[in-house]
């Protein structure tokens, strides 16, 4: 063929393949790395140290799930607090605050008071989740012993650095020993067990607990006697910047489930009496 007669055909073909250099491409589909994507918000682990041994506050049930009043009322507040999550730790009561220190546990969930040595070393949130009174604990049948002053020469029963023991050595101190004490691990129930069976006298402990107690194991234990501490319990958390905002989202949550009726509810679930007001 002549040179000639392929020109027309070189040139459409030049045309043709200019054309398509031209035609736009469509630019490609966001990608789920694409800044705008949004993210789902990281949620932070909370390491919360418990007993775990402290029924009806905090306690393993026949299942082996950690539950307890204690419990349950930071799973609700969990509902309400996207931000974290919280994780169960048990230790003994000696190792809960050594914890908090170390920075092993972010708070502490276990029935705890304030006071001023407390205060001054760690975070409180605003509300209290329980208010309890402390007072003497006997067999339901003694009439006659309604106060420390009445246990002269008697045996008294006590967990080993716990609160409780604190305030029976202090009044035994302070009276010239009248009564020995009988130490125990740190399961209340030994206690209120050996004073249903005679083995020891008394105790003191919360009302609360002492109802608990006596309803769900039929123990014949009950509260006498003016009421020697009227307190609320705190959940604890360090002082320092974590422990501050951790607070923050603790306070906002517990002002919902205040209002909202829903820690009452809790409240009356376990105890069958609202004690979450004063």
């Amino acid at each position: 063929m002549k040179l000639s007669a392929l020109r027309p055909l070189i040139g459409l073909a030049l045309i043709i393949a200019l054309l398509a250099g031209c035609t736009p491409t469509t630019p490609p589909a966001p990608t789920a790395t694409t800044p705008n994507t949004p993210t789902a918000p990281q949620v932070k682990t909370i390491k919360v140290g418990t007993m775990g041994t402290y029924s009806p506050f905090t306690f393993l049930d026949e299942a082996g799930k950690l539950t307890g009043y204690d419990i349950e009322v930071l799973r609700l507040l969990d509902e309400r607090i996207p931000e974290i999550e919280f994780e169960f730790i048990t230790a003994s009561w000696e190792a809960l605050f050594a914890g908090l220190d170390s920075d092993k546990f972010d708070l502490v969930a276990n029935q705890i008071a304030k006071n001023p040595e407390r205060e001054a070393k760690y975070l409180f949130p605003d509300q209290g989740y329980i208010f309890v009174q402390t007072q003497l604990v006997v067999h339901a049948d003694d009439n006659e012993r309604t106060s420390l002053a009445d246990f002269a020469g008697a045996e008294l029963g006590g967990v080993t650095g716990d609160y409780f023991s604190e305030m029976l050595e202090e009044y035994n101190d302070a009276h010239g020993n009248p009564f020995t004490m009988r130490y125990y691990g740190e399961e209340y129930v030994d206690i209120f067990m050996d004073i249903d069976n005679g083995r020891v006298a008394a105790t003191v402990n919360d009302n609360a607990v002492v109802a608990s107690y006596a309803q769900t194991l039929g123990l014949k234990i009950k509260c006498v006697g003016e009421v020697l501490e009227a307190s609320a319990s705190f959940f604890v958390v360090r002082q320092d910047a974590g422990g501050q905002e951790l607070k923050a989202l603790i306070d906002k949550a517990m002002d919902e489930v205040i209002a909202d009726g829903s820690l009452a509810a809790l409240c009356i679930e376990w105890f069958g009496e609202d004690y979450t007001i004063e």
